[in-house]
């Protein structure tokens, strides 16, 4: 058996005024250019697969990306869609959306979360904020109301796991945005 790394990453900056803002608008200059620097840090890394949502920000994130990983295959879902888990103090959300974000985290997680085989795998999962917030809260086994006060982080933030031989999970590091300059930070 071997190790299992996972890297969690955040969308890069997207338009949130144009006409297509509530369906997620695209990645503006920056956005891309956040991605392109994430993709570069990964880049030494043998990232064996990119997975990423369909969602416009992160699937354009993830294509950036994936031009500066080439040996990576790509696995495009709606599980990793962006979601709410739970009911958020002073949010009025809609309880079948909460419930269909459960079901996709749920349907998700084993998934990218498991042991790895053989040989030591890199992953790569470019996704949204509140899902990260839920899987870091599910690796550090807090409660499921807890995800919401795990901050988004920045775009194209990079969280780093393991999943251990023994199938134990650690995050390693949170919110990693080094790989980006101060006047890049956004989120």
């Amino acid at each position: 058996m071997a190790n299992r790394y996972i890297y969690l990453v955040r969308h890069g900056q997207y338009d949130t005024k144009g006409p297509l803002h509530k369906l997620g608008g695209p990645l503006t200059r920056l956005g891309r250019r956040q991605a392109q620097r994430t993709a570069r840090c990964l880049a030494g890394l043998p990232i064996d697969a990119v997975y990423c949502s369909t969602q416009r920000r992160a699937a354009e994130t993830a294509r950036i990306m994936c031009r500066h990983l080439p040996r990576a295959r790509t696995w495009a879902t709606s599980l990793l869609w962006e979601g709410q888990f739970t009911r958020v103090p002073g949010l009025k959300l809609p309880v079948d959306w909460i419930r269909e974000s459960r079901r996709r985290a749920g349907r998700i997680f084993p998934r990218v979360f498991r042991p790895a085989g053989r040989r030591d795998q890199h992953i790569v999962v470019v996704c949204h904020g509140n899902l990260i917030g839920h899987f870091v809260s599910r690796v550090l086994r807090a409660p499921m109301s807890t995800w919401y006060r795990v901050r988004p982080g920045h775009n194209c933030s990079i969280c780093r796991c393991v999943v251990h031989k023994n199938g134990l999970i650690s995050l390693v590091s949170y919110n990693d945005c080094a790989h980006l300059p101060a006047a890049m930070r956004t989120g």
